[in-house]
């Protein structure tokens, strides 16, 4: 085998690894935007039935949505920030595996991108559960208070 048949294989296994990587980030980052649109979608649901329900704050829909919204959005915003924390692991890892180079075909795309602009992109993810918590918990807070 000469040194370049060594030297292409090597690029191979390299170029193989890096997909790897790239896939698993690629499914990280899909899971995370799943999460979010069943977030969005569920806590729209269980605010309509709070509105739907009347303005007088009784019965068993006002005991009970709220609950269930903020339970289910704090649930969702921990398996949202459990997805962003792999993500964040993966992008590092490629990092030390593949560190950028002088010669731009050796290049790999999607690395060594600026740390702030990769965690600008997961904020909304991050903080859309938050809010919505909060806003159950005002929910909870009004629903309970004396009128």
């Amino acid at each position: 085998m000469s040194g370049n048949d060594t030297a292409n294989e090597s690029e191979a296994e390299s170029t193989a690894g890096y997909d790897r990587y790239c896939s698993q980030i690629n499914k990280e980052d899909e899971l995370i935007d799943r999460r979010v649109n069943w977030l969005l979608t569920s806590q729209s649901i269980l605010f309509a039935a709070v509105g739907l329900s009347g303005n007088g704050m009784t019965g068993i829909v006002l005991s009970v949505v709220p609950w269930v919204g903020l339970c289910s959005s704090f649930a969702i915003g921990i398996t949202i920030w459990a997805a962003s924390l792999s993500l964040t692991r993966y992008r590092n890892r490629l990092k030390e595996l593949y560190p950028p180079r002088n010669d731009p075909k050796q290049y790999f795309p999607q690395l060594h991108r600026k740390e702030w602009i990769i965690m600008s992109g997961l904020l909304p993810s991050s903080i859309v559960p938050l809010m919505f918590s909060a806003a159950w918990i005002a929910v909870i807070l009004i629903k309970d208070a004396p009128c």
